[in-house]
């Protein structure tokens, strides 16, 4: 049952709790000083875009590609993305666990399954789906939930 004081404690150190933007922040050591400073993250203000190394902006450029369930979600067209997962569906069907897949099999199963993230914000196509304002959207989202397993 809670008490009063465990109360008090937890409502002060909410109310002491600052909003960070992280997206302007970089977090680079922690903070470890003596018993009346406040250990944490310490938070430095990113460096202007001037600064930037090539490395970072070459990064941003190595977004993974969108597979053909990824397209299917965004055009919004259902019978392509259950052809899609049937596909896929056969493609698991016909590949046992025992069995050493040949050069053959691989060049012919899809690279892709229902979990592979694509796009810059690394998302499967379900996040795609849930995301969707298309009127197929609900569709779309029970195809991939029920018949990608």
């Amino acid at each position: 049952r809670p008490i009063l004081e465990g109360a008090t404690i937890a409502l002060e150190c909410l109310l002491s709790c600052g909003i960070v933007n992280v997206d302007s922040l970089r977090v680079s050591t922690v903070v470890d000083g003596g018993d009346d400073d406040i250990k944490g993250p310490a938070v430095e203000e990113k460096k202007s875009k001037e600064s930037d190394t090539p490395e970072e902006s070459e990064e941003k450029d190595d977004d993974p590609p969108l597979t053909p369930l990824h397209e299917a979600v965004i055009e919004g067209d259902l019978s392509k993305l259950m052809e899609l997962l049937t596909i896929l569906e056969e493609v698991e069907e016909n590949t046992n666990v025992d069995d050493v897949a040949t050069a053959e099999e691989n060049a012919e199963s899809p690279s892709y399954d229902v979990n592979t993230q694509g796009g810059p914000d690394h998302q499967t196509p379900l996040h795609f789906a849930s995301a969707s304002n298309h009127q197929n959207a609900p569709s779309l989202l029970n195809a991939l939930l029920i018949n990608g397993h």
